[in-house]
């Protein structure tokens, strides 16, 4: 019996090259929203994000201050490198990492922060290592029965999980 071979997988070459505003920055990281058809959400070192038709490559939505608290604030003012983007289970919903140990949860719908986080140092804390904040290189989620979790990793070695059913 002779087997007929097919090519299952093409290569596609170059597809799309994204224009970034040089005020963005340079992309550190990026997701693709998992109810977010064509659209990715891209982050910058300066601490940006901003949302891209990656059908078109039309910026649909750019330098939005996410981060509005003062304690928080990611503003161009305050130019934190994002180091992780990952999706939420919720809908609309991204987790962001920071070089400087925060972490939030953003509405990118509505384009509010709706939770931070911070690993390092706070009162009664032990997570800066020799003067270096704990920077955030992993975000995942657990979900089970009513009990909302988030698990952040730090580039010192610590995981920190987070009740978010209790904010954090």
């Amino acid at each position: 019996m002779r087997l007929r071979h097919r090519t299952l997988l093409t290569p596609l070459g170059l597809q799309l090259t994204i224009e970034l505003p040089s005020t963005f920055g340079l992309a550190t990281t990026l997701v693709h929203p998992s109810t977010y058809l064509n659209r990715i959400v891209v982050a910058s070192q300066e601490g940006q994000l901003a949302i891209y038709n990656i059908q078109t490559g039309a910026l649909t939505v750019s330098n939005r201050c996410y981060f509005t608290t003062p304690s928080k604030a990611r503003c161009s003012s305050d130019k934190v490198p994002t180091t992780r983007v990952v999706q939420a289970p919720a809908v609309d919903i991204i987790a962001v990492g920071f070089a400087d140990g925060w972490c939030s949860l953003v509405d990118v719908r509505f384009g509010e922060e709706i939770l931070a986080v911070k690993v390092g140092r706070s009162e009664g804390s032990n997570l800066l290592t020799n003067g270096i904040l704990d920077a955030i290189p992993g975000i995942t989620f657990q979900s089970e029965s009513n009990t909302q979790v988030m698990v952040t990793s730090s580039l010192q070695g610590h995981l920190v999980i987070w009740n978010l059913n209790e904010g954090g």
